[in-house]
């Protein structure tokens, strides 16, 4: 196992949740305080007390106090996400996404690789395979985190699920953000 090679991904994520996350955490100066407001937020849809946890840790390590992008970089991306509708957000979401995570992004990568290949129809065990070559076996961690980060990308209109294989259904947008690396830091 490689221990460097964090797998920092716990739990699924919607894009509402995302928007909730970086508008507070713009407000507030406080992790504590965040915790709180997102606890509070989520509390009625979210039924498990571990899964709204995970839920919390990551909207923190997404868009919040974890977060490895700096409160100017949350001020640029927030002060272009209220000039458009929530419909047209999924670009910024996905940017928040690919920086805050060093596993999303090797996710996003993969499902990038396997498209440019010409794969058309993508079982997640395909990405396990590319990103265990990172990662090492963890005893079914990797298969786990896979799914959240594939769920999250389906909540973000990026890819869909069809007889168990995921499509990208916005191939420009994870062209573009692969292409870029949106290094805001």
């Amino acid at each position: 196992m490689n221990e460097k090679n964090l797998i920092l991904f716990s739990a699924m994520l919607k894009p509402e949740w995302i928007d909730f996350t970086i508008q507070n955490f713009i407000q507030i100066n406080e992790s504590k305080r965040l915790n709180d407001k997102l606890n509070e937020y989520l509390k009625d849809q979210i039924s498990s007390t571990i899964t709204l946890q995970k839920t919390v840790s990551q909207l923190q390590r997404t868009a919040g106090f974890l977060s490895p992008l700096s409160k100017k970089d949350f001020m640029k991306i927030y002060n272009e996400m209220v000039q458009i509708s929530p419909d047209k957000r999924i670009k910024h979401r996905l940017i928040l996404l690919f920086e805050s995570s060093e596993f999303i992004k090797d996710v996003i990568l993969s499902i990038n690789k396997l498209c440019l290949l010409g794969v058309n129809g993508i079982r997640a065990n395909q990405i396990y395979e590319y990103v265990t070559a990172k990662y090492g076996e963890r005893a079914g961690l990797i298969p786990r985190r896979i799914r959240y980060v594939l769920q999250t990308l389906s909540n973000l209109m990026i890819i869909e699920n069809k007889n168990r294989k995921w499509y990208v259904i916005r191939p420009e947008l994870l062209e573009e953000i692969v292409e870029k690396d949106y290094s805001l830091m």
